[in-house]
């Protein structure tokens, strides 16, 4: 059996990466759970196996992967507290009915965009004068 060192290594790498995978799906698939707790407290499980790694000889595998551990559980943790976003609620989801607004178009005209109301159409934004 390998020393405990190394297991405590492996099994930071492990938690943190498994951790990130899920986040990095979530991000993917624009579905981010509320209530973040869960995640945040893999990658702090993931910083003390790595440190707990470290006072037990981890050898050069569990080093590595406690080091690994310990980067991205720390990384992460670091952006999530210092990151400022507020829990919002969306303006509008997916599927919802778009908000009237009205704005220039390229002619001087005003848009509005209840003249798109029962037909299909594409509308896209775009920031500005390049």
């Amino acid at each position: 059996m390998p020393p405990v060192g190394t297991l405590l290594g492996i099994a930071s790498f492990l938690v943190a990466g498994v951790a990130a995978g899920f986040w990095w799906r979530g991000i993917q698939a624009v579905s981010l759970p509320h209530d973040r707790t869960r995640f945040f407290m893999a990658w702090g499980v993931a910083l003390a196996l790595g440190f707990a790694a470290w006072f037990h000889a981890p050898g050069w595998l569990g080093g590595g992967g406690a080091a690994l551990g310990m980067l991205l559980g720390g990384v992460l943790l670091g952006l999530g507290a210092l990151s400022g976003q507020e829990e919002r609620t969306p303006a509008v989801a997916v599927g919802d009915a778009m908000l009237e607004f009205s704005a220039p178009a390229d002619s001087g005209e005003v848009f509005t965009s209840s003249s798109l109301s029962g037909k299909p159409y594409l509308l896209k934004f775009f920031r500005g004068h390049w």
